[in-house]
């Protein structure tokens, strides 16, 4: 089988207006939310992709919804679903210049929450990863970023004061729009449920 692309749409609804008559008003925004597998491909040397991990492939927001936090949000949005997988994802590259801003962004408030929250433990690139579901590559790409981070006897070793991290916090700027896991309702793809889908 070839290996195929799954597109994957989600609809933004957003309230108008201050009164009791324009608040029924309702403007929808529709994103395009890109996912790379590798479907009905049996043989594992064709799920290249799948195997890098990417849990975004591109993030389309129309030029009058621009600059309102939405990209911030599906970039959000695809860590919360990776989360859900139970794996680590990373953006397919090659990164925009936009994009790479974007995502440092994401990850530099993500990794920085949890040092902060984890303050008087010890943390592991492994830890940061299964918490934030970024991919160690980029975590250490960001806390390298962030001189955070430090190559000793053979291992990687954050060294971050707690005002250091708040400092970092405030230069990375608003995560945008919030996203809540609890309302998410999404089944993880499966190439095997739907190879067997169509066996039958």
């Amino acid at each position: 089988m070839k290996e195929g692309r799954r597109r994957e749409f989600f609809s933004l609804l957003g309230r108008e207006g201050s009164d009791e008559r324009e608040s029924k008003r309702k403007r929808k925004l529709t994103f395009s939310f890109s996912s790379l597998s590798s479907s009905l491909s049996p043989d594992p040397n064709k799920q290249t992709k799948k195997q890098e991990g990417y849990n975004l492939a591109c993030i389309l927001t129309l030029p009058p919804y621009q600059r309102k936090g939405y990209g911030k949000f599906l970039i959000s949005m695809s860590y919360e679903l990776s989360k859900i997988e139970g794996k680590v994802g990373t953006p397919e590259r090659p990164l925009s210049d936009l994009g790479a801003v974007s995502y440092r962004g994401y990850w530099t408030r993500a990794l920085l929450k949890v040092l902060s929250d984890q303050a008087t433990s010890t943390v592991s690139i492994k830890d940061l990863s299964d918490l934030t579901a970024i991919k160690p590559d980029d975590v250490i790409a960001t806390l390298q970023h962030l001189a955070l981070i430090q190559y000793q006897k053979g291992q990687h070793v954050v060294c971050a004061a707690p005002s250091l991290l708040e400092r970092h916090l405030k230069a990375a700027g608003s995560a945008g729009l919030p996203v809540d896991p609890a309302r998410i309702v999404w089944t993880p793809y499966s190439a095997e449920r739907e190879y067997a889908g169509y066996k039958q």
